[in-house]
């Protein structure tokens, strides 16, 4: 078996607004989002195995696309 990454996408203006309702500053770890988001797309990139992207809003769709019952 060879390893797979799903990277789950949101748009930044979403994340800032979940991070405002919930009360929580505008950075997470010391970063700001515009620059975790940088650094996920970087490993992303840089990942050698089979990968897929999805935004947040279409992973229901996504799902679809794999088979639960397969081993």
């Amino acid at each position: 078996y060879r390893p797979f990454m799903l990277f789950v996408t949101r748009d930044p203006v979403d994340m800032a607004g979940s991070f405002e309702r919930r009360g929580e500053g505008p950075k997470t770890r010391g970063v700001s989002i515009a620059e975790a988001c940088a650094l996920a797309e970087n490993e992303f990139d840089r990942w050698p195995w089979a990968k897929l992207k999805v935004d947040l809003s279409q992973l229901a769709a996504a799902s679809a696309l794999f088979d639960a019952a397969r081993p």
